[in-house]
C-alpha cells in the first residue's frame, strides 16, 4: 500500500512544471560549478583554487552545489503534497480508505525523496557530460563521480523531504509563512558546519573544503577562504591536486544521523497528523454571505466598477489580517518617521518585507479563491491587473511611508526617487510571478532572495536604493517594474487567448 501510494503520488509530482524548472536550475547551477578554465563566475572557490577536473572532483563540486540548490528548491518541489490531496480530492478517497496515517506519511516522504532522488540522477548526468567537456584528466572512475552524491546530495535530500512534510503537518507553517521560514532555516543549515570545530556536517561542505589542504601542501600553495555561492572571482581559479573528499572525523556517521532524524521527523509528525485532515468535507463550513443587490445573469455586474476597483484590490489584499500585522505596520511607520533620512533608507528594507505574504497575493487571490471564472467575466482586464498593481503601491506606501516622509522633510530627492522605484517595482514583480505561475508560492521565494540581496549590498539588487541611491538606478528600477508589467499584461492576454 505504502509503496503503491508513493508510486502514484511520484507520477502526479513528476508532470508539473515546478519540478522541470528546478530541474533545469540544478543543471544550469552544475554547469556554473565547473566553469571553464578562463572563467570568472563560479560556484565554488576554495580560495582562488580549484581540484584538477577529474572524474571524482567534477562529481564532487556537482554533488555540492546540487545540495545547495536543490535544499532549497526542492524543498519548495516537493512541499504541498498533504494540502494538494485536500484541494483535488484525493483526501476524500484517502480518508475513507483503510489506510493509517503512519502509512501515508510514509508514502508521502518516499515519493518526495524519489523526486529529489530523481534530480540527484540527473545531477550525475550533467557531472558525468561536463566531465566530458571540460576534463584535465580522462582517467575513468566511476566510483569516485558516484561517492559524492551517495555521501553528500542523498542524505540532505531526505532531511528536506522530510521538513517539506513537517511544514505540511505543522498548524502555521503550512502556507506562506512556512514558505518564508524556510529560507533562514535553509540558510542555518547549508552555512553549518563550515567551521571544523562544529559537530554538524551541514551539507557536507567542511569535508570538500578540507580536502584541499593536502593538496595545496603538495604545491607549496596557501589557499584562503572556502567559499560557496555564486560568485565572481577577479582571476580564473587554479587548479591545483585534490585528493577526494574528507571523510574521516565521523563525517560519515553524520551523514547516517542526518538520515535517521529524517525518518524520526516523519514519525514525529505521525503523533499530530489525522488523515481526516485530507478530506475537504471534514473542514469547517461557513454560511454563504446574503447580498442585498438583486441577482443579475451578467457576472461583470457583480465585480465593483473601475473607480473602486484599486480600493476593491486593497481591500483583497488585506484581508484577514491580524491585529498583530496592523500593530507591526504601526510600528514600523512610528519608527520611520522618527529616524533621520538616511537611518530610514536602512530601515526601509524591514518595511518592506513586512506585507510579503499580502503582496503575495496578486495576481493569484482569484485562483485560490475559486472565483477566477468570475474575475474572467471583467470587460477590461488590463484595467485589472493595473488595479491589482496599484493596489500593491498602495500597500507599499502603507508599510513605508515612515521613511518617505523623512526623505521629503530633510529635501533627499535621491532618497524619494528609489522610495517610488522600488514601490512600483515590488507589486508588478508579484503582478508577473502571480500570473505566470499562477501561485502565491514563487513570489514569496524568490522576493526574500532579491530582497536579501538588496539588503547585503548587492548593486545589481538594490530595488530600495538603500546602498546607493542614485538616478541610474531609481530609472533602471522604473523601467524594470514598467517591463514586468507589460510581461504581466501580455501574459495574461496570450493565457486568455488560449482559453
Amino acid at each position: 500500500m505504502i509503496l503503491r501510494l508513493a508510486a502514484g503520488d511520484l507520477r502526479a509530482r513528476v508532470r508539473r512544471p515546478s519540478y522541470a524548472a528546478t530541474l533545469l536550475a540544478s543543471a544550469g547551477l552544475a554547469y556554473l560549478a565547473v566553469p571553464a578554465a578562463d572563467g570568472h563566475w563560479t560556484v565554488i572557490d576554495a580560495g582562488g583554487y580549484r581540484g584538477v577536473y577529474d572524474m571524482a572532483y567534477v562529481g564532487a563540486v556537482v554533488a555540492l552545489a546540487g545540495a545547495l540548490w536543490l535544499a532549497l528548491g526542492g524543498f519548495y518541489a516537493v512541499r504541498g503534497a498533504v494540502a494538494r490531496d485536500r484541494t483535488t480530492g484525493t483526501g476524500r478517497v484517502l480518508a475513507a480508505a483503510p489506510l493509517r496515517a503512519p502509512s501515508y506519511l510514509a508514502a508521502k516522504f518516499l515519493s518526495s525523496l524519489a523526486v529529489l532522488a530523481s534530480m540527484v540522477a540527473a545531477l550525475v548526468g550533467v557531472a558525468l557530460v561536463m566531465w566530458w567537456a571540460r576534463g584535465e584528466d580522462t582517467a575513468v572512475d566511476p566510483a569516485g563521480l558516484l561517492l559524492p552524491f551517495l555521501v553528500v546530495t542523498l542524505p540532505v535530500m531526505a532531511a528536506v523531504a522530510a521538513a517539506a512534510l513537517l511544514f505540511d503537518t505543522v498548524p502555521g507553517l503550512r502556507g506562506g509563512l512556512g514558505n518564508l521560514a524556510w529560507i533562514p532555516l535553509w540558510g542555518a543549515f547549508v552555512f553549518m558546519g563550515n567551521s571544523g570545530n562544529e559537530a554538524f556536517a551541514g551539507i557536507g561542505t567542511r569535508a570538500f573544503a578540507s580536502s584541499f589542504g593536502s593538496g595545496a601542501e603538495r604545491v607549496d600553495a596557501v589557499t584562503g577562504e572556502f567559499s560557496l555561492g555564486f560568485t565572481y572571482v577577479e582571476r580564473p581559479l587554479t587548479p591545483m591536486p585534490w585528493n577526494g573528499l574528507d571523510l574521516g572525523g565521523g563525517f560519515l556517521a553524520d551523514r547516517l544521523a542526518l538520515a535517521a532524524g529524517a525518518v524520526a521527523a516523519v514519525l514525529l509528525c505521525a503523533l499530530w497528523f489525522r488523515l481526516s485532515a485530507t478530506d475537504p468535507s471534514r473542514g469547517p463550513r461557513t454560511a454563504p454571505r446574503r447580498s442585498g443587490r438583486a441577482w443579475t445573469a451578467d457576472p461583470a455586474a457583480l465585480l465593483p466598477p473601475p473607480r473602486t476597483l484599486v480600493g476593491a484590490e486593497l481591500r483583497i489584499l488585506v484581508s484577514g489580517v491580524s491585529a498583530w500585522w496592523w500593530l507591526g505596520a504601526a510600528g514600523l511607520l512610528l519608527a520611520g518617521l522618527a529616524v533621520p533620512a538616511e537611518a530610514g533608507r536602512a530601515l526601509l528594507p524591514v518595511c518592506w518585507i513586512w506585507p510579503v505574504l499580502l503582496w503575495a497575493k496578486i495576481g493569484t487571490s482569484a485562483i485560490a479563491s475559486g472565483v477566477e471564472g468570475l474575475m474572467e467575466a471583467y470587460p477590461r482586464p488590463v484595467a485589472r491587473i493595473l488595479a491589482g498593481w496599484a493596489a500593491g503601491v498602495g500597500l507599499a506606501a502603507l508599510t513605508g511611508a515612515g521613511p518617505l516622509v523623512r526623505s521629503v522633510v530633510e529635501g533627499d530627492l535621491p532618497g524619494v526617487a528609489a522610495w517610488c522605484a522600488g514601490a512600483a517595482f515590488i507589486p508588478a514583480l508579484a503582478a508577473l510571478l502571480g500570473t505566470t505561475g499562477r501561485t502565491p508560492t514563487l513570489f514569496q521565494v524568490l522576493y526574500p532572495v532579491l530582497w536579501y540581496m538588496a539588503v547585503n549590498g548587492i548593486e545589481a539588487a538594490d530595488f530600495m536604493g538603500t546602498h546607493t541611491p542614485g538616478p541610474t538606478s531609481s530609472v533602471a528600477t522604473a523601467g524594470a517594474a514598467a517591463l514586468l508589467l507589460l510581461g504581466t499584461v501580455t501574459a495574461d492576454g496570450l493565457r486568455r487567448s488560449r482559453a
